[in-house]
């Protein structure tokens, strides 16, 4: 059965979703070919970071290229109120409730 413009596609055709495509699994399989040659580069940075015997400036730079995989860094995001305006925020303690104090 073939298809034609216009005729939705049958059931279940094209790529299953999460299937990576053709250069996604070459980048994989080669990546994979070179850690097992040189190593893990994560292992690498780990080991060059905590070498004491390294200079300290590529020490540093090291657990730096290491960190931001570990962690991403986060982007800027500008808070707007209502209108584009400010806001204000309230701080309540846990024992208060509409914004009343307790009473003692």
């Amino acid at each position: 059965m073939t298809f034609r413009a216009g005729e939705p596609r049958p059931e279940r055709a094209g790529r299953r979703k999460g299937t990576p495509n053709k250069v996604t699994q070459d980048l994989a399989a080669h990546l994979d070919a070179l850690a097992e040659k040189y190593g893990d580069p994560f292992e690498m940075l780990l080991h060059i970071a905590a070498d004491e015997d390294t200079q300290k400036s590529v020490r540093v730079r090291a657990a730096g290229e290491f960190l931001s995989y570990r962690h991403p860094k986060l982007r800027n995001v500008e808070v707007k109120g209502a209108g584009g305006g400010g806001f204000v925020f309230r701080i309540v303690r846990g024992d208060e409730e509409d914004g009343k104090k307790p009473d003692k």
